[in-house]
C-alpha cells in the first residue's frame, strides 16, 4: 500500500478509493486506478471499512464546528484548528493564538472597522493603554487590530461552552 497524499489525486481526493457501482448496480468501494494507493479493491474496501467510523466522527465534529462558526459575526475558522486527538484546551489555545495573530492592514480597512466598532476610538484607545502602547506607536491600523481582536475574543467567549460540549461528546 502506498502513502496517502490528499493533494495527489483529484479523482479520489487522496483517499485511495472511490465509491462506485458493481456489475449488479450495487454500491461498492473500489481502489482508485488513478493514484493506485491500494494494490486492489479488497485492500481499499478493508481500509474504508476499518476507518469509516473514524472518518464519520471527524466529519461530524468538523460539521458541528463549522455550524458553530457560522453563528459568530467573525469567521474564527474553527474547523481549521481541529485535529484528531487534540484536547479542548489545546484547541482553544490554537484559536486564541490565531486571534492574536489577526492583523488589520491598510488604512481604508482600518477606518471601516473603527467606524463600525468604535467611532469615538474610546474602546480601542483604552485597550491600547491597557496593553502598554505609547501614543507614538498608535495608528489606525493598530487600533483597528485591537478592536477586531477584542470582538473576536468576545465571539469566542460566547461559544466556548458549546465548543467544550462538542469535545465532551467525543468521550
Amino acid at each position: 500500500m502506498g502513502t496517502i497524499d490528499k493533494e495527489s489525486c483529484e479523482l479520489c481526493n487522496g483517499n485511495g478509493y472511490i465509491h462506485s457501482n458493481n456489475q449488479k448496480g450495487g454500491d461498492e468501494t473500489q481502489k482508485c486506478d488513478e493514484c493506485n494507493i491500494f494494490n486492489n479493491d479488497l485492500e481499499a474496501q478493508s481500509f474504508y471499512t476499518n476507518n469509516k467510523p473514524f472518518k464519520v466522527n471527524i466529519m461530524n465534529i468538523l460539521n458541528k464546528l463549522t455550524d458553530l462558526d457560522k453563528t459568530t459575526r467573525y469567521n474564527l475558522d474553527l474547523p481549521y484548528y481541529y485535529s484528531d486527538g487534540i484536547s479542548f484546551d489545546d484547541f482553544l489555545e490554537s484559536v486564541t493564538d490565531s486571534i492574536y495573530e489577526t492583523e488589520v492592514i491598510y488604512y481604508s480597512k482600518a477606518m471601516k472597522i473603527l467606524s463600525e466598532h468604535d467611532n469615538s476610538l474610546t474602546e480601542s484607545l483604552e485597550i491600547a493603554w491597557e496593553q502598554g502602547f505609547e501614543i507614538t506607536n498608535i495608528n489606525s491600523e493598530l487600533l483597528a487590530t485591537l478592536i477586531l481582536q477584542n470582538r473576536m475574543f468576545e465571539s469566542l467567549a460566547d461559544i466556548t461552552d458549546e465548543i467544550e460540549q462538542i469535545f465532551n461528546d467525543l468521550n
